[in-house]
């Protein structure tokens, strides 16, 4: 990404503007000229809550906008100067400079549309995850207003004896976060994952304590349940023996009356042959009265039939009571003698028929007689068997019922007292798994290494010190603790106010360089002030030391001109680069006078 432009408009009032090129520029001259202005106007458009300053020379002025070139494209950021936080529009520009495109972004990154979503992914570095706390597990997004920290610093930051990625201890997790996640390219997304098991740990304890106050609670008695639980245990064993020592007796006893037993069955199958016996002679009877009931039917009708006959017999034919002719009379005596000699033989047939079965009927009661008294005398039989075997062994029958009877009543109480004890005892098996777990429980947050990562930008870092002709640059190393770099072994912390500065500046151009290898730099920085205190001395320019400072005033603009000619470096300085070196880079002079060049960023309106 290259600035090409920054502007701030108002109605009725000059354009306010400066543009830029790849490679050095440089914004030098007095103080109050609006150089720190044009900074906050970086910072504001860039999504920063609070505009510039409403300074006297910004009266009027009302819009700040810059122009960006990305690749082969352009798009312009524009924002109300406001103190309600208005929203940025983008306007997408072709490589001819034609507007395809525009839309509103919010300046933070909440929401769907905001200038960090838009700026990061062209940077490779969208969706990436900060660890704010390594015990909390605490997580924040990348958002620009972060990552502008390392390509835009102010005056106040560039001599502080902070760290040059953040200040404040509380952000130092953040800050170590961020630059692992620069350098390595993978953010810290898995403490997600560990806040999470943190959670599932911090249930696990809350269960754990749970489960003992209950255990304490319902349990208190546990000794008393656990004593009587082995006293019925052995209580049952006892019982247990004894039914089995009488269950064998009773065996024993219901062998050895094996044959009054198999009697007892015999008999009992005689009698169920003689039941039988007698139900089919009852049976047998009532069929034999049914075909008497129909042999006495069968005779009425043939003793009917022959009296009638023996009516027509005497019939004799007499005048015809109208005509008072006599009838012709054929009577056929031979025929009606046959037919009552016919009923009366089936008359005496019918007779035997149903005197035999009386006979029958007769004889079946008497074999029922027999029947029922041989029953009688075998159910005497059964029943004197019977009552000689349970005899024998009721007694202990009884007994053996009453043993078992007492063992079921035990085991009930037994296993009543032992579920309790086996309840308890899984309650404190889950308690010691639980417990397991808790043991290689997440406690903190441990930073994958990233050491190889580090040495490398040192050594860039490095590089550029000994162009400056920086002290201590052959020993650059980067300390995690102070998050801060030591140069010969010296914090740099420990430097002066105008060597914090240059080694800062120093840090910023390291990581842009080596970050830019893998897209994940904008590939610009602005730098307020990286060399104001490096001031010549009141007393002779002469001096070793101050000639010292000027060379090195020298070398920091020489090598930005012709180191970093693929990326763009913006400084803003009251120091003047030498005149031999303007040409190689774009150039502003601020003069503060209205009658010498350019008074400020502002133009002077009569």
């Amino acid at each position: 990404m290259i600035i090409e432009q920054i502007s701030v408009t108002g109605k009725g009032k000059p354009k306010a503007e400066l543009e830029f090129k790849q490679g050095l520029n440089v914004v030098a001259g007095a103080s109050d000229t609006g150089k720190s202005y044009v900074i906050k106007c970086f910072q504001y458009i860039f999504g920063g809550e609070v505009p510039p300053k409403n300074i006297t020379e910004a009266n009027g002025y009302t819009t700040v906008e810059t122009k960006i070139r990305f690749d082969d494209e352009s798009f312009i950021l524009k924002r109300e100067l406001s103190v309600n936080k208005p929203k940025i529009s983008l306007i997408e520009l072709d490589k001819f400079g034609s507007e395809t495109g525009s839309f509103v972004l919010n300046p933070s990154h909440k929401g769907n549309n905001n200038l960090s979503a838009y700026m990061l992914d062209k940077l490779n570095l969208s969706d990436k995850h900060l660890v704010n706390g390594v015990e909390s597990l605490k997580t924040s997004s990348l958002t620009l207003r972060v990552l502008s920290k390392l390509f835009l610093v102010d005056e106040s930051r560039i001599i502080t004896e902070s760290s040059p990625i953040g200040e404040g201890e509380r952000e130092k997790t953040q800050q170590m976060s961020l630059l692992k996640t620069l350098l390595t390219g993978v953010d810290d997304s898995l403490v997600k994952d560990l806040k999470k098991q943190q959670d599932n740990e911090g249930a696990v304890e809350s269960r754990v304590k749970a489960l003992e106050d209950f255990i304490a609670k319902k349990f208190a008695d546990h000794e008393v349940v656990k004593s009587t639980s082995e006293k019925l245990d052995t209580e049952l064993s006892d019982l247990e023996e004894s039914l089995s020592k009488a269950q064998s007796e009773l065996t024993t006893l219901v062998e050895a009356n094996g044959e009054l037993d198999l009697k007892r069955q015999k008999v009992r199958a005689e009698l169920t042959t003689l039941y039988e016996t007698e139900k089919d002679n009852l049976l047998l009877q009532n069929r034999f009265l049914l075909l008497i009931d129909k042999y006495t039917s069968d005779l009425e009708r043939l003793e009917a039939g022959a009296e009638a006959a023996s009516y027509v017999d005497l019939y004799e034919m007499v005048n015809c009571p109208t005509c008072s002719q006599d009838f012709e009379q054929k009577k056929d005596s031979e025929e009606l003698k046959l037919l009552m000699k016919s009923t009366n033989a089936e008359i005496s047939k019918n007779k035997f028929q149903v005197k035999g079965l009386n006979d029958s009927i007769a004889d079946l009661k008497q074999e029922l007689i027999v029947a029922r008294e041989q029953i009688s005398k075998k159910e005497i039989e059964l029943k004197e068997l019977s009552e000689i075997i349970e005899s024998n062994i009721s007694a202990k029958f009884k007994d053996y019922k009453m043993a078992i009877r007492i063992l079921n009543s035990k085991k009930s109480e037994f296993l009543k007292e032992r579920t309790k004890i086996q309840f308890r005892d899984s309650l404190l098996n889950e308690v010691g798994e639980l417990r397991v777990q808790l043991e290689t429980r997440t406690t903190k947050y441990e930073f994958p290494d990233f050491t190889s990562e580090l040495t490398a930008l040192c050594t860039s870092i490095s590089s550029i010190l000994k162009r400056w002709s920086f002290p201590g640059h052959e020993s650059v190393t980067f300390d995690l603790k102070s998050r801060d770099l030591k140069i010969g072994n010296k914090p740099r912390s420990h430097f002066g106010k105008g060597y914090r500065a240059i080694s800062y500046a120093a840090f910023s151009l390291g990581l842009m360089q080596y970050l830019s290898n893998f897209g994940r730099h904008p590939d610009f920085i602005i730098l307020d002030s990286p060399l104001t205190t490096y001031r010549a001395g009141d007393d002779d320019e002469n001096d070793d030391e101050v000639q010292l400072k000027k060379n090195m005033i020298f070398a920091f603009y020489i090598d930005l001109c012709e180191s970093f000619n693929d990326k763009q470096i913006i400084v803003f300085e009251n120091q003047e680069p030498d005149e031999d070196l303007k040409s190689k880079m774009t150039y502003y002079h601020f003069s503060k006078n209205k009658d010498i060049g350019r008074y400020g960023f502002f133009p002077l309106v009569d």
